[in-house]
């Protein structure tokens, strides 16, 4: 069987647990982040624009600012497994390494702000979400009755869970994509033999297109089980 990415769960997470999920996964990373010097914090905004997160330095290089709008709780598909994996993918910003976001002034998403120094680029912030941050968030996560992934063996739940997650925050990503007209199609997350080729390698600041990111958080996943995985050449391009 393949499961389509687009099979909603019975979603919903309140403000509350929504703070207090994001302090257990920042509180995960402490170490990481006394390593670096570096502390991030969380706020939940009313006054954003969009149903979103957002990730930008308060203090460059010190204090890095993770944003949530308070909209992004009310979307149909945002589950206590999505926000996780949202929260995952705005530390990995701060913590996900190379390539950092380059772009051009006046060019591209982050063209309102300054050149985000030493923040990873969209496309490596979904990478480090699902190699690095998921596995370790995931004991974070009710292990509630999911649908079944083949690619899981029966017994084992943080498989199921995880893929399970990978599939909900693409819905998530896709329901805030229709709130601004920008139409998606549904994607078969374990059949991406096809997916778009590069066109960021002058601007990785940009985010990758849906079916790039679904084989990019994919990829991440594997890697954290032991494969070889790579990342995607539908973003990443060694220098």
């Amino acid at each position: 069987m393949t499961l389509s990415c687009f099979q909603v769960s019975n979603a919903s997470i309140d403000i509350d647990s929504a703070k207090e999920l994001s302090h257990l996964i920042v509180n995960e990373f402490s170490n990481d982040l006394k390593v670096k010097d570096l502390i991030i914090e969380v706020e939940f905004k009313d006054d954003l624009s969009l149903p979103s997160a957002y990730a930008n330095w308060k203090v460059k290089k010190k204090v890095g600012l993770i944003k949530i709008s308070n909209k992004l709780l009310k979307l149909n598909s945002l589950d206590r497994k999505s926000f996780a994996s949202i929260i995952c993918h705005e530390i990995g910003h701060f913590l996900g390494g190379t390539p950092y976001v380059r772009v051009k002034k006046g060019t591209g998403i982050f063209s309102f702000a300054n050149n985000y120094p030493n923040m990873s680029a969209e496309g490596q912030a979904d990478f480090f979400s699902t190699s690095v941050c998921l596995p370790r968030i995931v004991k974070f996560l009710t292990k509630e009755s999911l649908p079944t992934i083949d690619l899981c063996h029966p017994d084992d739940s943080t498989c199921n869970l995880s893929l399970n997650s990978i599939i909900q925050v693409l819905e998530v990503y896709k329901e805030i994509l229709n709130t601004v007209d920008i139409d998606t199609s549904p994607i078969d997350i374990f059949n991406l033999t096809t997916y778009p080729t590069a066109v960021m390698i002058d601007k990785p600041g940009e985010y990758p297109s849906m079916p790039c990111r679904a084989k990019t958080l994919i990829e991440g996943y594997y890697l954290s089980r032991g494969d070889n995985s790579p990342r995607p050449d539908c973003w990443y391009h060694e220098d």
